[in-house]
């Protein structure tokens, strides 16, 4: 933070090695940030696929009991 102050009241960076971490500690960010982004959509996606399975699973053995009556 200290970098983007001294740039704003300057328009000047001295610390250059400060920048590039900052620079690249932002770009990990929005990595991780998409990163979890998609593992939460894929695991909506798997829980719905099983809730699926689940229901029809339950539909046959329905069926089952109906015919065995």
């Amino acid at each position: 933070m200290p970098v983007i102050i001294e740039y704003f009241k300057t328009r000047f960076i001295r610390k250059i090695p400060s920048a590039v971490l900052a620079t690249g500690l932002v770009t990990l960010g929005i990595i991780v940030a998409q990163c979890g982004t998609i593992l939460d959509t894929t695991v909506k996606q798997h829980r719905e696929n099983f809730e699926h399975k689940l229901l029809e699973f339950q539909e046959m053995e329905n069926l089952k009991k109906m015919l065995k009556k």
